[in-house]
């Protein structure tokens, strides 16, 4: 009697270990499969993530080039605006000349009155003294052209201080703060204007050159009395745009008129 008990127990104990060992068997095959899932779930938020990084890139590269575009679109309107200023100048000026000669009988009683200049608000007397005049230079990369007091002026960028500066893309960290950049063209804005301090930014923007990964920002400022407006490029490097005078409509006008009438 006692043996058969014996071969019962012992044939339970059996039973009990081949069901732990199925069970253990079937918790194996279910943590591969549960870690095949992970393994694939991971490799789908790995490539999910690099699309959104792509994304990324190419939405921050749309957002730098449609702020280029306003960017330039302001600058141009603001110079047809200056240009349209100069122009309405000069044919005010050409009357002047027309009204000053008189009849033809009168001609050696009136005496031409001299050109009407206007004052130098914001314009440094000496600084202007020393401005070269416009040329057309081969390295200039660049160039913007305002009126300030009547007169042309144009900073100009250098093509070797864009090389200089370091490669960049959208994506990584800007070399040169837009903050370091405006410092760096208020020192220009210093320099020409004796009321440099109170000018204010309008706009700023970072421009790339074609084909490279060179950079440079355009730093828009504007008087205090809101009637001149100034641009001073910078490159990532730090070199900050050669300010000479630009070319005059008025007296461009004016000498042809002079020349068709001889």
């Amino acid at each position: 009697m006692h043996f058969e008990i014996r071969k019962v127990m012992l044939a339970l104990l059996v039973m009990s270990g081949a069901v732990v060992i199925v069970m253990q068997g079937c918790s194996v095959t279910r943590l591969k499969r549960d870690s095949l899932k992970l393994q694939a779930l991971q490799k789908e938020a790995d490539r999910t993530q690099k699309d959104l990084e792509r994304a990324r890139k190419v939405s921050l590269r749309h957002e730098f080039d449609a702020q280029s575009l306003r960017t330039e679109a302001g600058r141009l309107r603001e110079e047809l605006k200056s240009v349209r200023q100069e122009l309405t100048q000069a044919r005010q000026g050409q009357a002047t000349v027309s009204s000053s000669r008189g009849a033809p009988g009168d001609s050696g009683t009136r005496a031409s009155q001299p050109a009407r200049k206007e004052p130098l608000i914001h314009l440094i007397p000496e600084v202007l003294a020393r401005l070269q005049p416009h040329s057309i230079d081969p390295s200039t990369l660049i160039h913007s052209t305002c009126i300030v007091d009547g007169v042309w002026l144009q900073n100009n960028l250098d093509r070797d201080d864009v090389a200089a500066g370091p490669d960049w893309e959208p994506s990584r960290p800007v070399p040169l703060s837009s903050q370091e950049a405006e410092w760096k063209a208020r020192q220009e804005i210093r320099r020409l204007f004796r009321d440099g301090e109170q000018w204010v930014v309008h706009t700023a923007s970072l421009h790339d050159v074609s084909d490279s990964r060179k950079w440079y920002y355009s730093i828009g400022f504007r008087s205090p009395d809101q009637k001149a407006h100034f641009s001073v490029y910078v490159s990532m490097s730090g070199a900050i745009g050669t300010t000479t005078l630009g070319r005059n409509i008025h007296e461009e006008i004016s000498g042809g008129a002079s020349a068709s009438g001889k």
